[in-house]
């Protein structure tokens, strides 16, 4: 029989802005549902799986049994979709990436209260990815940002040759501390 069918979209962010939980189903229903271009919603949901199942493996849970908080899970999607929609538009041949930062600083996610970092949900979606340790009074690398270097890169290492043509920057809101997710392409 299958699962019980979802409430549409409009509904699902509505109760998630409440910051009701949102399933990985729900998550990943989303994104298969979106208006995005084949690439990106590919790219997207393939870094939602690795973020689900690193998640699963550190709460003890099956990936399909995760939950997020709402405006958690939110985050996660738009963070999740506009980097996937710029690497389509950008269109890269390949992406090489240099090992992975990781910080000990204290870090919050999950609805687990602050925790000396670091994280191990980064950790867990970093399984079998180079990262170095750095000392910075921030977590420098989030599950998202982490989740999306795996389903990015094939190659980990020294930069390859290349032109860089462009560079942007992005800001996403601030956390009541006042920092900022930010994103460099």
């Amino acid at each position: 029989e299958g699962p019980p069918a979802l409430p549409p979209v409009p509904e699902r962010v509505a109760t998630w802005l409440e910051d009701g939980a949102a399933s990985g189903r729900a998550l990943d229903d989303t994104l298969r549902e979106s208006r995005l271009g084949p690439v990106a919603r590919s790219l997207a949901r393939k870094a939602l799986r690795r973020l689900l199942e690193a998640r699963g493996q550190v709460t003890g849970q099956a990936a399909h049994d995760v939950t997020l908080p709402g405006r958690g899970a939110l985050d996660i999607l738009c963070d999740l979709v506009s980097v996937a929609a710029l690497v389509e538009t950008l269109d890269p041949a390949g992406l090489t990436a240099s090992p992975v930062s990781v910080s000990t600083a204290p870090v919050r996610e999950g609805g687990d209260g602050e925790i000396a970092g670091p994280s191990p949900w980064v950790l867990a979606v970093l399984e079998g990815v180079p990262t170095e340790e750095v000392d910075l009074p921030y977590p420098c690398t989030t599950p998202t940002g982490a989740a999306l270097l795996w389903a990015l890169c094939r190659r980990f290492g020294v930069r390859g040759a290349g032109v860089v043509r462009r560079v942007g920057t992005g800001l996403g809101g601030l956390d009541p501390r006042g920092r900022a997710n930010v994103c460099r392409a």
